[in-house]
């Protein structure tokens, strides 16, 4: 999996994390000790593994990862400049895409950053998860046929997804 800047090695897909992720973490282990602030700390992360993950916090590891938290504006109290960047590169690889895949993340327009570069721009989008909501269906009236819904949940959408990817690069 390529992160950021990175280009992702041959054969593989490029994946965005534009609310950052839980397996981001900074390079400096700090343990046991309690952290309050907006901001906690800027600086690099490397990506590690879930294992990893869960082992350093097992045994007290005291940084939250590099991730936004789930509310109005998501702050980002670790890496900010590195989730910032990302979704400006997100904006930026938008427009040149010729194909979006989103498995699993509901349309919340509000979440500008993310959604608007779908919707001012020309590249076809590839759906998968639910549609019972207004904010599903303003986002498929904006969108028009340049959306093309897979299916409602992952375990039914990965068989026709595949198809449809083999379809799609000829082979």
């Amino acid at each position: 999996m390529a992160y950021l800047s990175e280009e992702p090695p041959p054969g593989n897909l490029l994946i965005w994390k534009p609310h950052g992720a839980c397996n981001l973490l900074p390079l400096d282990e700090i343990y046991n000790i309690n952290v309050v602030a907006k901001q906690i700390l800027e600086g690099p992360l490397r990506p590690v593994d879930l294992p990893e993950v869960r082992r350093r916090y097992a045994a007290g590891y005291s940084i939250p990862p590099a991730m936004s938290l789930f509310a109005p504006g998501k702050p980002t109290p670790v890496a900010p400049s590195f989730v910032a960047e990302t979704r400006r590169q997100w904006a930026t690889w938008i427009k040149s895409a010729s194909l979006v895949i989103i498995i699993g993340a509901r349309p919340l327009l509000a979440d500008n950053h993310i959604w608007d570069p779908l919707l001012t721009g020309s590249v076809e989008v590839w759906y998968v998860g639910g549609t019972a909501d207004d904010q599903y269906r303003d986002f498929k009236s904006r969108m028009g046929d340049r959306l093309i819904h897979i299916a409602d949940r992952f375990p039914q959408g990965f068989g026709p997804l595949v198809r449809r990817l083999r379809d799609y690069v000829g082979s």
